[in-house]
């Protein structure tokens, strides 16, 4: 029962995820490979470990689809000790996994660190968390497929996941043709039309009859025409329009229990006329809950931030996952400041409701993320650096 609720959750996410990061520009002609071809490449529990029942999904939003795949394991004896192996084609799409990656960038700290490196000749990102004992692989697949995977136990452990992967099989499916981007037309050239050139008049003298027996023709100056003036047109500034941002919330699960985990989208829209710059989102986290990821803005210990720019009709989305600590109605307030394109500062403000109530049945305590990291595509190796971003 936990697994179907769990796998309808994860559904739910994929889709917000392609919602939230959107498919690429490119006019693709390749269909994702049906997850049920993936769900073979999962490698078997190693000795000492268990395996459960893989989970398998395929989205098809407008004209593109992606799917993935993914098994958690446990080992024996640690129930707390787990790992988990996700496998994705995106289709050449930039949606999951592949979006996450172009975030990436190296870095170290006392916290963990994170760094490029190769696993069987692919190009690879390797990160570890201090708090968690999170290791974390991303390997790339011809810029098509993504296999992800993460383990709390070590390092060892991590690298023996990843070198019982057949690679070069999941390759092998890439036989769809290649996404093509469409020819760029050639522009018409506008017809330009050359006025006729209008001849100067020229006045010639009507001869004056002299008194002297010949007469001698006087020649008389050349009329020269005066320039007709040309008007200057003068440039009208478009009027600036004005930015009007809202703030709105969806909530995966209702009321969930002490212990559980809830997850809760945060999307702001431009619905002015105008474009919203220097956007400044600021949201301050009680303690009542704790943050497992955060997806689309940085995260630094109870305060999450984003910044940017919206055009008009534009809306951006920040994924949270939180754990309820505690039997209380915790109110998150959430403030956003802009300017128009002339400057003028805007301010509005909105509220995150997070309900709770009591846990009815005990259930056991789920390591935070491990659940959920693989369909929601990858987005806890980006909530690992950006956490400490800042």
């Amino acid at each position: 029962m936990k697994k179907m609720k769990r796998f309808g959750i994860l559904v739910v996410i994929g889709v917000l995820l392609v919602g939230a990061t959107g498919l690429c520009t490119v006019s693709a002609a390749t269909e994702a490979v049906h997850f049920s071809k993936l769900i073979p490449f999962l490698p078997d529990a190693p000795s000492g470990w268990e395996g459960e029942e893989p989970d398998g999904m395929m989205f098809t939003v407008e004209e593109g689809s992606w799917s993935m795949a993914s098994k958690s394991y446990t080992k024996s004896g640690a129930e707390d000790i787990t790992a988990e192996v996700g496998i994705m084609d995106s289709a050449f799409y930039q949606v999951g996994w592949w979006a996450a990656w172009q975030g990436f960038y190296a870095w170290e700290s006392t916290e963990g660190y994170a760094k490029t490196t190769e696993v069987k000749g692919l190009l690879a990102w390797e990160s570890y968390t201090k708090d968690g004992n999170d290791y974390g692989l991303y390997v790339g697949i011809n810029d098509r497929f993504m296999v992800f995977i993460s383990t709390n136990s070590d390092r060892d452990t991590l690298y023996a996941f990843a070198n019982s992967i057949d690679y070069s099989g999941i390759a092998a499916y890439e036989e769809s043709p290649t996404p093509t981007v469409p020819p760029i037309p050639t522009p018409t050239p506008i017809p330009y039309y050359y006025p006729t050139p209008t001849p100067i008049p020229y006045y010639y003298p009507t001869p004056t009859p002299m008194q002297s027996p010949t007469p001698t023709p006087t020649s008389l100056p050349i009329a020269t025409p005066i320039p007709t003036p040309t008007s200057t047109p003068v440039t009208t500034k478009a009027p600036i329009g004005t930015p009007q941002l809202t703030i709105s919330q969806t909530t995966l699960r209702e009321e969930p229990e002490v212990g559980e985990d809830v997850l809760i989208t945060v999307t702001i829209s431009n619905t002015g006329d105008g474009i919203a710059k220097n956007i400044n989102l600021r949201e301050h986290i009680p303690s009542s809950v704790s943050i497992n990821f955060v997806d689309g803005a940085n995260s630094a210990g109870n305060l999450i931030t984003w910044s940017g720019d919206l055009y008009v009709g534009q809306t951006y989305s920040i994924i949270h996952s939180f754990r309820i600590l505690e039997e209380k109605n915790r109110a998150v307030p959430v403030k956003v400041t802009y300017e128009d394109e002339s400057g003028k500062k805007y301010e509005t403000s909105a509220t995150i409701y997070i309900s709770a109530k009591a846990e009815e049945i005990p259930a056991p305590t789920l390591i935070p993320g491990f659940e959920v990291v693989f369909a929601i595509a990858g987005l806890l190796a980006v909530a690992y650096l950006l956490r400490r971003r800042n």
